[in-house]
This record gives C-alpha cells, structure tokens and sequence, in this order.
C-alpha cells in the first residue's frame, strides 16, 4: 500500500490524493478510489516531485522483487489516468517521456521555467498545428472549394486520428479528382504532419505522440526513416501549393509548419516572414512563428509575437473572427503563464482580467487568477472569483489556500 507521506499531496486537476487511504478526493468531497498498485505507482510519481522516472524505477517501486511486464505499467498507467480524468491522447498530469518513462506534473507545482516556455494544453497545441484549415479562409478572394476538400477539412479539424486519416484519404480523393488543388495538397501535407508527431503510431513507432511540434522533436519522433518519408511527401505537397500561389499566407505557413517539423527551423521562420509579408495580421503564422521564436530561445520575441497574434484575433472580422475567436482566450491565458514565470505577476494578473473581459467564465483563466490572487495573499478575493464561477457554470474550481 502507498505510504502516507509527510506533507499534503499537491492538487492533481480536480483531484487531492490521499494516498493513506488509497483515495482521491474531489472538491466538493467526491471520493475515487484507486486499485493498491494504482495508489503505489502514484505514490512513486509523487515522490519524485516531478523528475522523470524510468519503468525500471517504478517497476523497483511499485512491484519490488517480483517480476512484471510492461504491459502490467501500462494498464496501471492507464487506470491512473483514467482515475484522475487524464485525457491519454493529451495527458496533463501523467505524463510520458518518450523512450524514458513518466513523471507527474501537479497541478499547484510551479512549473520550471523550461516547462512554462512549452505549449502544454490540448487546446493551444490544436492551434499551433491548424495549418490544415481552409487554404483561402481569410478575408480575400478564392475560388470555390470542391466538396470533397470542404469535408476533407471538417475531418481534419475533429483533431483525432480517425478524423486525420479520413482527412488525408479525402485529401488525396480530390487530387486525384483534380490532378492539382492548393488547398488540398496543403491541407494533405498539414495532415501528414499531424499524423508524425500526434500519432506516430501511424507511422509504425511505438511512441505516445506529442501535443507541439517543439515536444515531438523534442521526443525525436520526427527523426524515424518512416517520418522521414512522411515528412517529405508533406514538404512537396506543401511546396507545389506555394508555387501555384506563392503570396497565399495559408499555404506560407503550412510549409513553414513542415519545415518545423524537419529541423529546418531556418526554413520554417523564412516561410513564415514570408506569410505575415503578404498578410501582416495572419493571426495563425503569428502563433506559429512565435513557437520558432521559443525554440531558438528568443522568449521576449516570442512573447511580443504571441501579443500581436492575440490582438490580431481581436481585430478580425466577417467569417475569420467567428472562426478565430475559440483560440483567443486560450492565447490569453499562456501569456499569463509567460508573465508568470518572468515574475511578472502584475502583468499576469492583467492578461488574466483580459480574458474574463471576454469571456466572462472562461476556465483556464478563471483558474489561473484565483491561483495567483491565493498566492498573493488574497484568498477573499480569490474564493468570491470561484464562487461566482460555480454559481453560473455548475462546475467547481479548487479555491482553498
């Protein structure tokens, strides 16, 4: 059984563990409880404090001197995640690291600065890699989409494997259709890569994906021979979709989204320039060259780069900011992050309020403004925030110091 520890286990989403009961314990007193080797392996991750263990570690932790498989991990990897409402396909809180292990990220835990400069949330990585999204979306002349490229971006834009695959077969249904379409051999080549670095399974790796294109190379999963290929076909569809329009924004940026993905982070931030020199307030090329930005480790660039690009959401009109709009509290809520870790609290708490301004009850930034107000010593404040919340949305936010 998890042994008791000696200071309160730290906030695991809506979950507190109590790992001397075997429990984990909602905010409004909701108990799960978890399986005594499930309880073992959360013990473990917690006592690492966030470090990475390897499946050697938690095998000597969790199931000393008897002799497992990996699959008997796995299933208990999984079970947690699935006791803590872990989405596996973008974990949050259990995290794998590719061909190491996995490690705990807490809730409450400060995240090193390192960590907060990565592009964590399911939602804002979907933002980065929406280079598949309708060539010609913005506010200019296009010619008519063919129906199947019209479906094949729907599916792409369900963001889950089946939906990219669907995508991809769509994709090149109309091109075989047509023999030449920039939209679709665009959203084909922004399709391959999602297919590499979200599921590389796809691409016969047994490796999690990654939620950025900053994790998967991280990760090396754009590194394999299969990748490669995949990769390749991506960059010539995406190419021959820039010469046929070589002032299209949209499909700038695709190639610059492969290039990324290839480690030709020159070629990408060209592509880029290149897109916001034919439309300066390309919201989508802003996000994506600020992760550029990041990876070359220019921050403040980056950071000023993530402000046009939320600003630019702000001022788009007609079917772009209906379009836009799901993205911009999002965007918000990581600059906060951004200004947080700097140690700009000020800021953070400002970029915080922006968002509410907006979007009254949005979660992350409801979230993230409680917890910066409890440490600063304005709990009042910070439990009035969530109980607002909760009295509007039904749903509940952990508020207590």
């Amino acid at each position: 059984m998890a042994s008791p520890r000696e200071n309160p286990a730290p906030r695991l989403g809506r979950w507190r563990p109590d790992l001397a009961s075997s429990r984990l314990i909602g905010p409004d007193g909701e108990e799960r409880r978890l399986e005594p080797k499930v309880a073992d392996l959360l013990g473990a991750l917690l006592d690492a404090n966030g470090a990475t263990l390897s499946r050697e570690d938690l095998f000597s932790a969790v199931w000393p001197g008897v002799t497992v498989g990996e699959d008997t991990l796995s299933r208990a990897v999984s079970k947690l995640r699935k006791a803590l409402d872990d989405d596996p396909k973008a974990s949050s809180l259990v995290i794998t690291v590719p061909k190491r292990g996995y490690r705990l990220v807490a809730s409450e835990a400060a995240p090193t600065p390192r960590a907060r400069w990565l592009w964590p949330s399911a939602a804002l990585a979907s933002l980065l890699l929406l280079a598949g999204v309708a060539i010609n979306a913005t506010n200019r002349p296009a010619p008519e989409p063919s129906p199947t490229v019209e479906r094949a971006t729907d599916r792409y834009m369900e963001f889950t494997r089946a939906g990219n695959e669907a995508a991809i077969e769509l994709y090149a249904r109309a091109l075989r259709e047509t023999g030449s379409d920039p939209k679709a051999e665009a959203g084909m080549a922004a399709a391959l890569v999602q297919r590499v670095i979200r599921w590389p399974e796809a691409v016969g790796l047994d490796e999690d994906g990654a939620t950025s294109l900053e994790a998967a190379l991280a990760a090396g999963l754009t590194d394999s021979a299969e990748a490669k290929a995949v990769l390749a076909q991506a960059r010539s569809l995406a190419e021959k979709s820039v010469r046929q329009d070589p002032r299209n924004s949209d499909a700038l940026r695709i190639l610059g989204l492969v290039r990324t993905a290839q480690r030709d982070l020159d070629g990408a931030f060209e592509a880029y320039e290149k897109a916001l020199d034919a439309e300066p307030g390309n919201w989508a090329v802003l996000i994506n060259l600020s992760e550029i930005q990041a990876m070359r480790g220019n921050k403040a660039e980056s950071y000023r780069t993530l402000t046009k690009a939320y600003n630019a959401i702000g001022n788009a009109s007609g079917p772009e900011a209906q379009r836009a709009a799901p993205w911009r509290a999002p965007l918000g809520v990581l600059l906060a992050e951004r200004d947080l870790d700097a140690g700009r609290n000020e800021a953070a708490e400002s970029w915080y309020k922006r968002v509410l301004e907006d979007d009254p009850f949005d979660r992350g930034a409801t979230e993230g403004l409680a917890s910066l107000l409890l440490r600063s010593g304005r709990a009042s404040e910070a439990r009035a925030l969530c109980a607002a919340y909760t009295e509007r949305t039904g749903d509940s936010l952990p508020c207590s110091p």
